[in-house]
Order: structure tokens, then C-alpha cells, then sequence
């Protein structure tokens, strides 16, 4: 192999690699947003009992759109740097949820975002919106909502590890039903693992495996369920899998 064909393929690969972090870092952004409002929503209603529902929802619209949501996007490309220096993780994406959870675990994101609320209560404060007395209140018992985030985030992953050894069952389902030629259950097997593979963080292996199934598996549905598949069609599923 000549070296510019060699720089090309070293190049896509970078690419690649660069594609799934992104996609990584999107997805956690997203699902630790959601966490992250779910906690504060809980918090804020145990540190102020006397709020009513809608006063505690407009609280933390506030709270969000006075920096938090930003700084929670903020937070975890920060924990993610920290974490992979202190674990010596050198590639650009991750390779398993327990990494991605390490990672953020000593990377401190519940410290940098318990920083990041504090700084947002003040600046609510200084705004008006938001009285000394229970400004004070909320960063005294912030942890009601730093514990139910963290509780929260270990349960997240803990559901991600139980995607992943699902999918993992049903991609071996499917294979084998594949091997019978049992067209309506590969058919459960396949619409399993998408749905699963809906709620996990996208990981290239994992990747790679469901779309090598799909391009088999559309192929043969094509076929109206038949199996006896042409050189031509074998052919193109090698480099479709490629």
C-alpha cells in the first residue's frame, strides 16, 4: 500500500472517529439535560416546601435559562477532558458505557455543575427574581438536588448497561434465526434491537454490527423473506459491511 493511499485511509479514519465523538457528546448533552432538569425540578420542591407547583417550574425555567443550560453543555465537555487525562483514555470516542461513565465520574461533573448552579442562583438573585433568604436556602441544601442527580445519572447508566447486554442478546438472536432462515423472527429480533438501540449511546461497534444486520436484513426482506441470495447480492452485502 502506497503512503498517500495510507494517509487517506488514516485520514477517514479521523474522521470517523471524530463523527461518533460528536455523536456521543450530543447524546450525552441531551440525556443528562433531561437528568439534570428532572433533579432540579425534585430538589427545589424538598428545599422549598412552601412553593407551589408553578412557582417551583418558573424557578427553574430561570435557573436554566440564566446559565445553567449552557453551562451544563459546558460542564460535560469539561469533565469529559479532565476524566480521559486523569484515566489516560487517548482516542477520540469511547468504547463502552463503563468508560464513558468513569470518565465523567473523575472528570467531577456533579462538582462543576453544583459550581455552575451556585453561580446562576446568584446571578437570579441579583436580577431580583429571586429572594437573599431563599437564594441562601437553596445553595445551604443544594445537595437535594446534586444527590437526586447523582442517583439519577447512576440509574441512567445502569439502564444503558442493560441496552447494551439486550441488544447484544438479540443481535445473537437474530443470527441465529438467520441461520435457520426464519424470516418472521429475525423480523422480532431486528424491530428489538432498533428500539433498544434508540434510548443507547451510539458506539462504533455497536454501530458497525446493526448496520452490517440491517443491510442483510433489508436485503432479504426485499426478497419478499427468501433466502436464496445471488453472487451478485452476496457481493453487495460484503461491501456494504465493509
Amino acid at each position: 500500500m502506497n503512503l498517500e493511499k495510507t494517509q487517506e485511509i488514516s485520514l477517514e479514519k479521523v474522521e470517523n472517529d471524530k463523527g461518533i465523538e460528536n455523536k456521543q457528546t450530543k447524546f450525552l448533552e441531551t440525556s443528562i439535560g433531561k437528568i439534570v432538569n428532572t433533579s432540579l425540578d425534585i430538589g427545589l420542591k424538598i428545599i422549598l416546601p412552601d412553593f407551589f407547583e408553578n412557582e417551583v417550574i418558573s424557578l427553574k425555567d430561570k435557573i436554566l435559562e440564566n446559565g445553567l443550560k449552557d453551562g451544563i453543555s459546558k460542564a460535560i465537555k469539561s469533565a469529559i477532558d479532565v476524566g480521559r487525562k486523569i484515566s489516560n483514555i487517548s482516542t477520540e470516542k469511547f468504547e463502552s458505557i463503563s468508560e464513558v461513565k468513569e470518565t465523567i465520574e473523575k472528570g467531577g461533573l456533579i462538582d462543576k455543575i453544583s459550581k455552575k448552579l451556585e453561580e446562576v442562583i446568584d446571578v437570579i438573585e441579583e436580577k431580583g427574581t429571586l429572594t437573599k433568604k431563599n437564594a441562601k436556602k437553596i445553595k445551604k441544601e443544594k445537595n437535594d438536588i446534586l444527590d437526586t442527580l447523582s442517583n439519577k445519572l447512576e440509574a441512567d447508566f445502569s439502564k444503558q448497561i442493560e441496552s447494551s447486554n439486550k441488544i447484544e442478546k438479540y443481535i445473537n438472536n437474530w443470527q441465529k434465526y438467520y441461520e435457520e432462515e426464519n424470516f418472521a423472527k429475525m423480523c422480532k429480533e431486528f424491530e428489538k434491537i432498533k428500539k433498544e438501540n434508540e434510548n443507547m449511546i451510539p458506539f462504533e461497534k455497536n454501530n458497525k454490527e446493526i448496520n452490517k444486520i440491517e443491510n442483510i436484513h433489508n436485503l432479504i426482506n426485499s426478497k419478499n423473506g427468501e433466502f436464496n441470495l445471488s453472487e451478485i447480492e452476496k457481493e453487495l452485502i460484503k461491501k456494504l459491511n465493509q
